[in-house]
């Protein structure tokens, strides 16, 4: 037998077979068929006339002709498999199932692919996605699986966090991140318009991380002498760049109804140029119609002042809604319309956005369908998306959960399950027609039959480690800042419960009921319109819990090991459900969390002082620690216990001035 790559490459001539024979040797044994020589045949051949070269085929055997139509029909079958739609992570389809296929690596043998007809499959990441703690069973018990908290470790170049603004100035704007973290958006040095021109307070958009650094700082002792203790300060770079943010988008991905990241470039007479940053979109190839702006907007003059009160009121009542537009103000349109395309020369070739109104825009939810079958991948989830999402499992600090086909897979951490465990759960069981209720895991007890299935919001996304965050919030679901509901700052609240420990770290304290501003109290009924998480009463109590997180370091006053209180001594005093006879609000800055900070200690608790506000002329301060003795005469003292200092200088320390040498230092 003789093995032939195609009848193109055969001739009946002998030394044609030779001359063609280098061709055989260089394909794949796949691709070859079979064909018997005969003599016979062979010399009865030889004795007709030859084909000439190009000419008409020789008739084939019935046995040839139905092995090759059965193996051009395999090739044809294998070239669309190798042509479909192929995306990050998705599942085989039956047929690769059932037929076993040679993997080439580690990387290919567990990769899958999704059925563009079905929606639905199993993930290829693990469960939760990244910085999940897999479960584990022994012959003695089972451990649910652990979410890990989107540290500052964990951060990244490149990671997608969701962020409101908190603040903005001419050259930087502060932004509250998930996880109580902070970060800061600098003035590009490129471009001419401040980012109070840019954008707003109380402005929720997602950010992306450009670095992230630590630096170890010596702070003097109290005595003003030896090198004292290092402190680790910590930064967060973002940008809210589109170059940044559509990195990984195409022309090819983008549909209708699409939210995507844009920067005004130019307002005209009647719309405004936007720039996407996207491969295959020119700069003058989007634009924005004023009919589009379905809110209420307003033109700021090229020449306006930096500082402009204008853009100062963007978080007052009046003005929250109100649109700003002007050169370089970015924002998260929606796409109205796509070029059409069509070979004829009226054909529009512009991308046409629109602003939609923040009610409308929250409760937009993306299609499985058109992820898949715009190949979208990980790397162009974006955190903001409402997604419809499946409870996989049960972790022991939140839920595992997959979305878009049950081809990705995320992770809802405690803090942005929506509430809190409340108190007395065995003795509510018959008001929340239970049986049994965990309080170590009471979302067991929420999540289950048709509440399996939920929408959230996006906050969180690496493409580098597949870690994916979710959140319930109500006011990370509306995409509305939330006004402060939490005590003011200074307030001295009594009987806080112990909710979460985070070991080494600090704890969870559940406020009473009569220490939050019931700002929303009245909301409930529109909050449960379409009679979903509101409408278990479990997590309806829950929802209205307050929490504030107290950090290690201000827990308890401690003199040993530099001042650090041991971890012993904190996980035994901040055991869960244990009442905290006072703390101190310090801050509720943490807008996307809304998660106050507060002290325990009673150095803390007590001092006159917690930030310059408190200051009070006239106002007497004793047993005031000293911490330098200044070269002018005079000296460094501290003012309660978060850091305030102030200077005592040498002509205010005594009522008459020092002769000769200064003793008196």
């Amino acid at each position: 037998s003789i093995y032939l790559p195609s009848e193109k490459f055969f001739s009946w001539s002998t030394n044609s077979l030779t001359r063609n024979h280098h061709k055989f040797k260089k394909l794949p044994t796949s691709q070859l068929v079979v064909w018997t020589y005969n003599s016979e045949q062979q010399q009865s051949m030889d004795e007709e006339s030859s084909f000439p070269r190009g000419g008409a085929e020789r008739p084939k055997e019935p046995s040839q002709v139905k092995d090759n139509s059965s193996k051009s029909a395999e090739k044809k079958s294998s070239r669309k498999r190798a042509n479909s739609k192929d995306f990050l992570f998705g599942t085989k389809t039956k047929d690769d199932s059932k037929r076993p296929r040679k993997s080439r690596g580690a990387s290919t043998s567990t990769r899958t692919t999704s059925s563009s007809g079905s929606g639905t499959g199993s993930s290829a990441l693990p469960l939760g996605g990244g910085g999940v703690l897999q479960p584990s069973q022994s012959a003695s018990s089972k451990k649910p699986a652990f979410i890990e908290a989107v540290s500052f470790q964990k951060l990244a170049k490149g990671t997608k966090l969701l962020g409101v603004v908190r603040e903005v100035a001419a050259d930087y704007a502060v932004v509250s991140l998930p996880t109580m973290l902070t970060g800061f958006i600098k003035k590009d040095d490129k471009s001419t318009v401040p980012l109070n021109r840019v954008l707003s307070v109380g402005q929720f958009l997602p950010v992306v991380v450009v670095r992230a650094t630590s630096e170890s700082v010596k702070s003097k002792s109290k005595g003003g002498s030896g090198s004292g203790t290092s402190q680790m300060k910590r930064r967060i770079e973002l940008s809210v760049s589109p170059s940044l943010m559509n990195n990984g988008l195409s022309t090819d991905m983008m549909h209708e109804g699409m939210s995507v990241r844009g920067k005004i470039r130019s307002v005209e007479d009647h719309g405004c140029i936007i720039d996407l940053h996207v491969a295959g979109v020119g700069g003058n190839s989007c634009f924005l119609k004023f009919e589009n702006i379905k809110d209420e907007y307003k033109i700021l003059e090229e020449d306006a002042d930096d500082d402009d009160d204008d853009d100062d009121d963007d978080d007052s009542g009046s003005d929250a809604s109100l649109i700003f537009l002007n050169k370089g103000r970015i924002y998260d349109f929606t796409i109205d319309s796509l070029p059409t395309k069509s070979k004829k020369e009226s054909s529009s070739s512009i991308i046409q956005v629109k602003l939609e109104k923040a009610v409308k825009r929250s409760k937009r939810i993306v299609d499985p369908a058109n992820h898949i079958a715009y190949n979208h991948t990980i790397r162009t989830l974006t955190p903001g998306m409402m997604i419809k999402v499946n409870v996989e499992h049960y972790a022991r600090n939140g839920l595992c959960v997959s979305f878009l086909g049950n081809v990705y897979r995320g992770a809802i951490d405690t803090s942005h399950l929506g509430g809190f465990c409340p108190d007395d759960l065995e003795e509510k069981k018959s008001a929340y027609k239970m049986k049994s209720i965990s309080p170590d895991m009471w979302w067991k007890n929420v999540f289950t039959g048709g509440l399996r299935t939920i929408s959230a919001r996006l906050i969180a996304v690496d493409p580098a480690t597949k870690i994916i965050r979710f959140s319930l919030l109500p006011h990370i679901l509306s995409l509305a800042h939330l006004e402060n509901d939490l005590p003011p700052v200074g307030t001295v609240v009594e009987n806080a419960r112990v909710v979460r420990l985070d070991t080494g770290v600090g704890a969870l304290l559940a406020l009473p009921s009569d220490s939050a501003m019931d700002i929303d109290g009245d909301d409930d009924e529109d909050k449960d319109k379409d009679g979903t998480l509101l409408a278990n009463p479990l997590y309806k109590d829950a929802s209205k819990i307050r929490c504030a997180f107290v950090h290690i370091s201000k827990a308890i006053d401690h003199d040993g090991d530099n001042g650090r209180t041991p971890e012993s001594l904190f996980a035994k005093t901040f055991s869960v459900n244990t009442i905290i006879p006072k703390l101190r609000i310090l801050s509720t800055a943490n807008w996307l969390d809304n998660v106050a900070s507060c002290a325990t200690a009673e150095s803390i608790v007590s001092s006159a002082v917690l930030s310059h506000i408190d200051l009070k002329p006239g106002q007497i301060y004793r047993a005031v620690p000293v911490l330098a003795n200044l070269g002018n005469g005079g000296v460094l003292v501290e003012l309660g216990g978060m850091g305030i200092k102030g200077i005592i200088p040498a002509t205010h320390i005594f009522d008459k001035a020092a002769t000769g040498d200064s003793s008196y230092r």
